[in-house]
């Protein structure tokens, strides 16, 4: 005969299988200790930097410095008087009352000389001055739009020297024909060597790129690819040597003089490369050393010749 299969009896067990049994899957506590701690850097931790809330305002110790507001003033606008200093607009306005009087946007001049300076990103708009400094070496200026200024940026090292600087894609608009600069290089009897114009566009004034000094200490600067328009006297002022002045277009109708008008590009040289500029509207035309190195002035209307100097490939063009 088959036996039926034996059921065991539970209530037999030990009471520790039991225990074991009942325990095997416990979990712990499921409320957690707390909230978790933040584990991401704030922007103030990663790069320092101190507001501009109101103006004039002045900066005496290095650092990062932003607007957080559109700002007005009634005299100067911001003043550094230290190396290594950074201000970012933050695409804010700083404005002033107008181009008269002698107050600058922002000023950099005090004992010495000054490196590692930075500007960018914003509006100076109504002083006499965009910006004014005095020597300075090593800067960087770039993505500002000024206008309704006398003079756009002047960087002066007639006291020193002005070197290794850049000034790149800014517009100016400078507040009259009849006088003042877009960005002015001033050497006197200090020197103006390494410095960089780039990609800028430039309107009115009477020069509107200029290097201006002792001829013999003024080396090795580049204006590339700037747009110069109605200015009264020369768009692009070289006295100087040992540069670069390329892909430049220039244009005016307020160019005018007795009993010519004035050229557009003035270079005296020695030893500038200058090449692919383009040039229209009321200047006389080019006016360069023969001791530069320079692409042929071609003056064709119409369709380019394939052959001859319309072709070369470093020409500068007049219409």
């Amino acid at each position: 005969m088959k036996r039926s299969p034996t059921i065991p009896n539970l209530s037999r067990l030990p009471l520790f299988a039991m225990f074991i049994a009942s325990t095997a899957f416990a979990q712990g506590p499921l409320t957690p200790p707390g909230a978790p701690a933040p584990t991401m850097k704030t922007l103030q931790q990663i790069e320092p930097r101190t507001p501009i809330t109101n103006v004039p305002f002045t900066i005496t110790q290095p650092g990062s410095y932003y607007l957080a507001a559109n700002l007005s003033s009634t005299g100067m606008g911001i003043s550094i008087q230290t190396d290594n200093v950074a201000i970012d607009f933050n695409g804010f306005a700083l404005s002033g009352t107008g181009p008269s009087g002698g107050n600058s946007g922002i000023l950099i001049c005090a004992t010495g000389l000054f490196r590692g300076i930075i500007i960018r990103n914003g509006t100076i708009r109504d002083f006499v001055n965009g910006i004014n400094s005095c020597s300075i070496n090593r800067s960087l200026f770039e993505s500002l739009i000024m206008y309704n200024v006398f003079n756009g940026i002047i960087l002066d090292g007639s006291n020193g020297s002005v070197s290794g600087n850049r000034v790149q894609s800014c517009q100016i608009q400078c507040s009259s024909t009849s006088g003042g600069n877009g960005i002015i290089f001033l050497g006197g009897s200090g020197q103006v060597y390494g410095n960089q114009v780039l990609d800028n566009l430039i309107e009115r004034g009477e020069y509107g790129i200029r290097f201006d000094g002792t001829a013999s200490l003024i080396n090795g600067n580049v204006v590339l690819r700037n747009q110069v328009v109605d200015s009264s006297r020369n768009a692009i002022l070289m006295l100087g040597g040992h540069g670069r002045i390329e892909d430049n277009h220039i244009f005016s109708t307020s160019a005018t003089g007795n009993p010519i008008p004035p050229p557009g590009m003035v270079s005296t040289g020695p030893r500038n490369f200058i090449f692919n500029n383009t040039m229209s509207g009321s200047f006389l035309g080019y006016s360069l050393s023969t001791n530069d190195t320079y692409g042929p002035i071609v003056t064709s209307t119409a369709s380019l010749s394939a052959t001859g100097i319309a072709a070369h490939a470093r020409a500068n063009y007049l219409r």
